[in-house]
């Protein structure tokens, strides 16, 4: 055998030789293998950046059109938001405003706690609840509680139903006769970016103040129909009473109910905009209005409008 058979027999041997060993060698350890489905993080009517939420609007020079939306932030940290806008052929004649809706502020409510510690009660806002206490006793004393409401962010404009709730679980010895938790007056307050506005109001027990506010599972107006001291005051009702006037025949429930409008607060170009740029907490959520207020000397013709939601940089 020559000289060069030999060396590719001893060539090819080595690859062999290496092939075989590297083969019974680990080349990795193992692996994670992760399939995301991403989400957006900052959503506008629970859209995404390419689904744009659309108006049209039959609209005349001098006229303002405002609509409402709400901006939310599902991600786990807060963020700086800004807006900008552009339109086709221009913006020429209009002014676009972004408007911060205006919250419920406060609630009063004047309720007795009486002499026997089961006054307990709790007070809902459209079914949220805002507001707990628990009874003193010892004396008849009308207390009046004043709720705060914005960390609820309830928007002002529209109706909204009040509840009052008996949560004592047992009644007195003497419900049968009196019923149980007196409620006097009821106030809603409303937070524009201006001072708090009282939005609307009802005295339980008037008839006349109750007409108009849906009085839902009241008792009998008090003292009149019972008799007793009720603190000294001249009428009021029972939300827990054994023989309830609203609705007529029915059951005797531990809660009663009125119904309280605030008719401003709606969006408005009146209104200041907001202040730019805005941060947005994880979690929550902003409800706005955004606002076109057409100059009365607009060119007619089909404009388009952009209004972008936009990252910003605050230093």
């Amino acid at each position: 055998m020559n000289s060069r058979k030999k060396l590719l027999l001893v060539a090819i041997s080595m690859i062999v030789a290496s092939t075989l060993v590297s083969a019974t060698l680990l080349n990795n350890f193992g692996s994670i293998r992760t399939t995301m489905n991403v989400e957006q993080s900052v959503q506008i009517d629970g859209h995404n950046y390419d689904e744009p939420v659309e108006h049209q609007i039959d609209a005349i020079g001098g006229c303002c059109y405002c609509f409402e939306h709400e901006v939310t932030n599902q991600g786990c940290e807060g963020i700086w938001l800004d807006w900008e806008h552009y339109g086709e052929p221009d913006l020429d004649g209009i002014d676009i405003s972004i408007v911060s809706e205006c919250y419920l502020e406060h609630l009063d409510v004047s309720v007795l706690d009486g002499m026997a510690q089961y006054d307990d009660f709790e007070v809902y806002v459209d079914g949220i609840l805002v507001y707990t206490y628990y009874a003193q006793g010892g004396s008849e004393t009308w207390i009046l509680h004043t709720i705060d409401l914005t960390p609820y962010q309830i928007p002002c404009y529209g109706t909204h139903n009040i509840t009052i709730d008996c949560i004592a679980g047992t009644p007195w010895q003497y419900w049968q006769t009196y019923g149980q938790l007196g409620v006097d007056t009821i106030d809603l307050y409303c937070g524009c970016p201006c001072n708090p506005q009282w939005c609307d109001g009802v005295d339980i027990g008037k008839t006349a103040s109750e007409a108009g506010h849906n009085p839902w599972s009241w008792g009998g107006i008090e003292p009149a129909t019972s008799g007793g001291n009720w603190g000294g005051i001249d009428d009021c009702r029972a939300t827990w009473a054994p023989t309830e006037t609203t609705p007529p025949g029915s059951a005797a429930t531990t809660w009663a109910s009125v119904e309280l409008t605030c008719d401003f607060c709606e969006c408005d170009c009146e209104k200041p905009p907001m202040d730019l740029p805005f941060y947005l907490e994880p979690g929550e959520t902003l409800e706005f209005c955004i606002c076109y207020k057409l100059d009365m000397l607009i060119m007619p013709g089909m404009y388009t409008i952009w209004s972008q939601l936009i990252p910003a940089i605050v230093i």
